[in-house]
């Protein structure tokens, strides 16, 4: 009896398990396929105007952020419906691609739809990566230094504490002595 009921407990732990073992197999080739769908890409931008960040690629999609002109845009990948993938203080958002090519769709009078140059929006900047690489590193050998102060300064608060809890003491240990022998040499009087 207890043989069989400690087998079922054994089924439903094994099947317990399984389940989310079983699931992560069918989540993980959906999760791919996305991923697969766009490309990546590093690519810094600069804003020639203000352009808007969309949550979704679409162009009615919620702004979610807006960049101005001037600022500098990271761009991590590229969707296949022709939307770049920026990068922004932690959050993720799509900039049109066409548009920030400078091409944007104009109806004319007879209600045709044609393509005309616009104004460029974004620019690709090159960027001198050994002048960033040794900046970089000069900016880490400084932030070395700045840590480095600051835990001798936070070494040096500690000892003081100690210090300062050290003399307290031994004040209080001179006023015990000198209370008890002030009593004891009252009570030998």
């Amino acid at each position: 009896m207890m043989e069989r009921i400690m087998k079922k407990i054994m089924a439903s732990f094994i099947v317990l398990m399984l389940i989310p073992v079983i699931a992560a197999g069918y989540l993980l080739p959906v999760h791919a396929r996305e991923e697969a769908t766009e490309m990546q890409i590093e690519l810094f931008m600069r804003a020639l105007q203000q352009i808007d960040a969309k949550a979704v690629p679409k162009d009615d999609a919620e702004t979610i952020f807006t960049y101005d002109e001037g600022d500098h845009i990271y761009v991590t990948g590229e969707t296949p419906n022709g939307w770049y993938i920026v990068y922004y203080r932690g959050e993720t958002g799509y900039i049109n691609k066409s548009v920030s090519q400078g091409v944007e769709a104009v109806q004319d009078e007879q209600g045709l739809q044609s393509e005309q140059n616009a104004q460029v929006i974004l620019e690709a900047e090159k960027l001198d990566l050994d002048a960033l690489d040794d900046e970089l590193a000069a900016q880490e050998v400084e932030n070395k230094l700045i840590a480095e102060g600051v835990e001798r300064y936070l070494a040096e608060a500690r000892r003081s504490k100690i210090w300062g809890a050290m003399i307290v003491l031994l004040v209080i240990g001179i006023f015990a002595v000198g209370i008890v022998s002030t009593i004891r040499a009252e009570k030998k009087d």
